[in-house]
This record gives C-alpha cells, structure tokens and sequence, in this order.
C-alpha cells in the first residue's frame, strides 16, 4: 500500500513537471487487516487539476465480464478531452448489465465482501504457511492488499528465464512471469490466491513436486 508522504511525493513530482497522473486504484476495494487505501486525489491540497482515478467493482467482485469501470476527472477540461477521446475511439457506450451489476454490489454486497477478505487472508496464510514449511526455496512476498502474491523463486535451481516453462510444463500450474512486469521482476512469479482452498494447496502441492524433482 502507498503511504501518504509517498503519494504526496508522486503529486509533487507530476506538478512540478507537468504530468497528467492515472490512478489506477481498481483492487482499493481488497485491502486487508491493519492497512488502509487512500485515494491519491483526497490528498490534492493546491491547483493541481491534471489528476484521473479508475475504480470498477469488477476485481472484487468477479464481474470483469461485464465491462464496466467508472473513471473520475473532477477538471472539467481534461474531462472534456478524455470523453472526445473515448467517442472517437466508439468507446463511449455504457454497458445497462454492467450499470445493474455494479449499482447491485456498490449498494447490497458489504457483507459479502467482508466475508471475502477474510477468506482471501486465511487463503494468503496458508500460502505463506505452505511454501515456509514444505518449499523453503521459494519466499512470498506478503502482500498488503489484493489477491496477487509475489513469489521470489531466485533460490530455486531453475535459470530465471526457465521458471515460466518450469511452473507450466514442470509444475503444471500458471503464473504471471514476473519478467513480463519489467526487468526488475526476473526470478519473480505472481501468483492469484482468489480461488477456493482446495484448488489453492493442489497447486501448491504440484509446485512442491516438481521443486522436489529438481534434486533428483
């Protein structure tokens, strides 16, 4: 999570260069314990107006399907140019299904979501757990929100430009290659824990096997 002296940094830098800032805060919603979401724009104190913030219910709630976002300009010019924009791009077509689903979430689903982030933690626990006690060569990256985890697979006796084939081919499980990020994430892999228990520790299982294989 960003801190405030951090963002008040990042706001600092885009006036003083000019700098049309994109929040994009679209996981603000999947925050856990002990941490807190700050939307950058709550911070803009002077005449800084070149700031836009994304935010769609679709990763909390698992309707990216549906298509819908919102995103928030409060200059009236630069919101004026991002919607000739959109309309030249035929991108400016609201979604009625998405419109319903998100209205439906936003207002009814609080208590759904408070159950999935406890669910989401429990998940995060035992994926550290796990790796700690059975795949020491792997360290997790504890994330302060959302449901991506990063794996720091640098102890592994894989070269970091196999471990994509490694985890696929060897593991049988997908991950994001951290090189795909940048080079910085060479050796990384990013892993999503949204997803039922048991289908979580079977992937887990299946990365200890082939880890396990590596020392025959």
């Amino acid at each position: 999570m960003w801190k405030i002296d951090e963002l008040k940094e990042v706001l600092r830098l885009c006036k003083k260069y000019n700098v049309i800032l994109v929040s994009d805060e679209i996981h603000s919603d999947l925050v856990f314990k002990g941490h807190k979401h700050i939307p950058i724009a709550s911070l803009i104190e002077d005449d800084f107006k070149n700031c836009i913030t994304l935010v769609s219910p679709t990763k909390t709630f698992n309707i990216a399907g549906l298509s819908v976002s919102a995103v928030i300009i409060s200059e009236a010019g630069l919101r004026a140019k991002f919607r000739s924009t959109l309309s030249k791009n035929g991108a400016n077509m609201l979604n009625i299904f998405g419109l319903v689903a998100a209205e439906a979430a936003y207002s009814s689903c609080e208590k759904w979501l408070d159950e999935l982030l406890v669910y989401l933690e429990e998940n995060l626990n035992t994926l550290e757990e796990y790796f700690k006690e059975n795949i020491p060569q792997i360290k997790v990256i504890r994330p302060e929100a959302t449901y991506l985890a990063w794996l720091d697979c640098n102890g592994l006796k894989v070269p970091a430009g196999q471990l994509k084939d490694f985890f696929v081919n060897k593991a049988g499980v997908g991950l994001n290659d951290g090189f795909a990020f940048g080079k910085e994430g060479l050796g990384f892999q990013r892993l999503n824990f949204a997803c039922p228990r048991t289908v979580l520790l079977e992937g887990l299982e299946r990365i200890k096997k082939a880890v396990d294989g590596l020392s025959c």
